[in-house]
C-alpha cells in the first residue's frame, strides 16, 4: 500500500483487491490457534500499524475498508493503541482512527468477531468485496442507531425540562 496509485484506477483496484485478499486470509487464519502464535509479535504490530497508516494516506476515498484490525492481530489493545501514537501514527480525525477506536470499544464490550466462510471460484473476489462492504455498512448502521436513540432520549428530556420550567 506504500505506492500512491490514486491517479491509476485499475492498478489501485488491483492493489485494493490484493490487500482485501491478504486481510481475508488473516481473518480466516485468526480462527486457528496454532497460527495465532505468529500474530502476537512486534513484526505483526509493525505490519498492522504500517498497513493502517498507508491505507489512511493512500486510500482515503476508497469505499471499502482494509480492516486488518478485525484479525487476531487487532484483538491486542496495546497494538491498537500504538497505531494511534508515535511515528507513522494515524490522524485522530480519520475514518481509519474511527475504526480503531470502534474496534477497541467492541473488544471492551465483548462484541464477537465475525466468522468467515471459505471463498472459492471465479466470483470469490466479487463476493469478498461485497462481504467487506456489507459488514462495514452494518457496523456503521449499528453505531449510528445508538446515537440516534441517545439523541431521541436527550430530546425527550429537554422537552420535559422546558415544560417544568414554563410552569
Amino acid at each position: 500500500m506504500e505506492r500512491d496509485l490514486r491517479g491509476e484506477l485499475e492498478e489501485q483496484e488491483e492493489k485494493a483487491m490484493l490487500s482485501l485478499s491478504c486481510i481475508y486470509f488473516l481473518k480466516v487464519a485468526s480462527e486457528n490457534p496454532i497460527v495465532r502464535v505468529y500474530m502476537v509479535d512486534q513484526n505483526a504490530l509493525g505490519s498492522m500499524k504500517k498497513s493502517l497508516y498507508f491505507e489512511e494516506l493512500q486510500m482515503k476515498f476508497y469505499p471499502i475498508p482494509m480492516d486488518i484490525e478485525n484479525t487476531f492481530i487487532g484483538r491486542n489493545m496495546e497494538y491498537l493503541f500504538r497505531c494511534m501514537t508515535g511515528h507513522e501514527s494515524l490522524d485522530p480525525r480519520s475514518i481509519v482512527s474511527y475504526r480503531i477506536v470502534s474496534r477497541i470499544a467492541d473488544l471492551l464490550t465483548g462484541v464477537e468477531d465475525t466468522r468467515y466462510e471459505t471463498l472459492q471460484g471465479e466470483s470469490a473476489m466479487d463476493k469478498l468485496r461485497e462481504l467487506v462492504a456489507e459488514e462495514w455498512k452494518k457496523k456503521l448502521q449499528r453505531e449510528t442507531s445508538n446515537w440516534e436513540h441517545l439523541e431521541k432520549e436527550i430530546s425527550k428530556e429537554n422537552m420535559r425540562r422546558k415544560k417544568r420550567f414554563n410552569k
